[in-house]
């Protein structure tokens, strides 16, 4: 049988052989979510609902790894890759989970003893998703399956630079390993090539910027938005209105503060820069947050205040460049769970819990979180599903780098 014939007639939607315009998208995949009866099992792989590049291939791969070597466990499971709490909306999927394959802090330790858990603090989820791949089968880690781990790992530690305080010593041994299956590449030019598509801001307003790479953090009648930007925030300067712009993106969604953090990084002098920001149309909330993130100890941000002018917005250059956002979204969650501030602070609040709404949101594309992406089934025995937390088209392309680069532009 023909290698794509055996893809075909399995379902994978041309994960084995990187096929994009084979995935299901749309209605169609709604509709094929709609016939899970059909299958003995269903095991869903959710990635983080900023849905970065770091998210989205983990989730892929770690699906593809499951479809090769998935064990009977119950009719619904569930992987969460590149995180290890589930949000307010997903609360109802709790008793779900099976797996976690993270490199953020863990902060959810009861499931411990009911969930198979990779939790390290290395610099990209993809380096453990390679590390198990490599470990429990190594033989279908091909080329492109290769070519999205490595390109990926580079990217999220700063091409393993070691200034830029991102890689560890098992980034960098599994960046080796996958060196070995791959030909004619080279670190730096596939860096560049990513880092230069994911800091392409061209085209988006202010709001598409804040929600390219956007992670929200809830609880407690609070919802505080994070988003990540690449460059300084001496560029927002530039945005006309930009105190009116973000009391307008607090409001229309329902958040009570926003963290703005941004990253520099020079390819020449190879430096690393990175600073943080708060808004807050509550000066309470917004003092709070400042002193939350001011005193935070191992690690420390190491804040230096930057005075830029900007109405009602907070900023700072941060010394600690080794502090990502994955450090800091355990700080801000502390600042939720043990704020003082009262209840009228959070008043209004829409924070959906049911299950009903997240069912509801799934079927229907009500939110732009909707976790609808590459599907692959198999209708006799079992169905993997790679969860992202935006639904987009992937178009065709050539190799997997030409993938990953429009990979990152969909992702705006």
């Amino acid at each position: 049988m023909r290698e794509q014939d055996r893809w075909d007639r399995t379902g994978i939607g041309g994960l084995g052989t990187f096929c994009p315009d084979k995935v299901v998208r749309g209605r169609k995949s709604l509709t094929t979510m709609g016939c899970l009866n059909h299958f003995e099992e269903v095991h869903v792989v959710l990635g983080n609902e900023s849905c970065d590049l770091d998210s989205a291939v983990a989730s892929v791969v770690t699906a593809f790894l499951l479809h090769q070597k998935l064990r009977k466990e119950k009719r619904l499971c569930l992987t969460l890759v590149d995180h290890n709490v589930l949000s307010a909306d997903q609360q109802c999927l709790e008793e779900a989970v099976v797996r976690v394959i993270d490199h953020h802090k863990l902060e959810c330790r009861d499931r411990r003893m009911r969930c198979d858990m990779t939790v390290e603090m290395v610099g990209s989820c993809c380096t453990l998703v390679a590390e198990k791949m490599f470990t429990t089968c190594p033989s279908v880690i091909d080329q492109q399956i290769a070519m999205l781990l490595y390109g990926t790992i580079l990217l999220d530690t700063v091409c393993l630079l070691k200034e830029a305080k991102r890689a560890t010593e098992k980034d960098i041994n599994i960046v080796i390993k996958l060196e070995t299956k791959l030909e004619k590449v080279t670190r730096i030019e596939v860096f560049e090539a990513l880092q230069k598509a994911k800091f392409d801001l061209s085209g988006l307003t202010f709001e598409e910027m804040l929600r390219k790479d956007l992670k929200v953090v809830e609880g407690n009648k609070f919802r505080i938005a994070i988003p990540s930007i690449p460059g300084f925030l001496e560029d927002l300067k530039a945005e006309p209105k930009l105190s009116i712009a973000m009391e307008e993106f607090i409001t229309q969604n329902n958040y009570h503060g926003l963290v703005i953090m941004t990253i520099h990084h020079n390819s020449e002098t190879r430096k690393v820069q990175r600073q943080i920001a708060v808004y807050s149309p509550d000066p309470v909330i917004k003092e709070q947050i400042v002193n939350t993130l001011k005193g935070a100890q191992d690690p420390g941000l190491e804040l230096e205040p930057l005075h830029l002018g900007i109405s009602d917005l907070m900023s700072f250059n941060q010394r600690n460049i080794a502090a990502s956002r994955k450090v800091v979204l355990p700080l801000v969650r502390s600042f939720i769970q043990e704020s003082p501030v009262s209840s009228h602070s959070a008043k209004g609040s829409k924070i959906p819990t049911s299950s009903s709404y997240f069912f509801h949101s799934f079927h229907t594309n009500a939110l732009t979180r909707v976790p609808t992406s590459f599907l692959k089934h198999n209708h006799k025995t079992k169905l993997s599903v790679s969860m992202f937390s935006r639904h987009k088209f992937i178009p065709k392309s050539n190799t997997t780098l030409t993938f990953l680069l429009k990979f990152l532009k969909i992702l705006k």
